[in-house]
């Protein structure tokens, strides 16, 4: 099965495999740096993302399905990063 872009659905569940394998690590990596996760439009995490993105050559991220990921990652502890303290400080 394929999403609206043409790349595969996730494994046991409807994400596109973008989101899985991209957003939900670079949303616990973004958090782990000790900043927000937080959706606004041109905001940082969506230029971290979309630099992402650009760097791998795909598409640009979605507005609407990167706010949609956010707030489902918020609300679901398994998507986080578990542990104590962060990976990396950022200064």
């Amino acid at each position: 099965m394929l999403d609206g872009k043409g790349y595969p659905v996730g494994l046991l569940t409807r994400k596109s495999v973008e989101r899985h394998l991209l957003w939900d690590p670079l949303m616990g990596v973004w958090a782990a740096a000790g900043r927000r996760v937080a959706y606004s439009s041109g905001g940082p995490l969506e230029r971290f993302i979309s630099a992402v993105h650009f760097a791998c050559r795909l598409p640009a991220p979605s507005g609407p399905s990167l706010r949609q990921a956010v707030a489902e990652w918020r609300h679901t502890p398994s998507l986080q990063l578990r542990g104590e303290g962060r990976i990396f400080r950022v200064r």
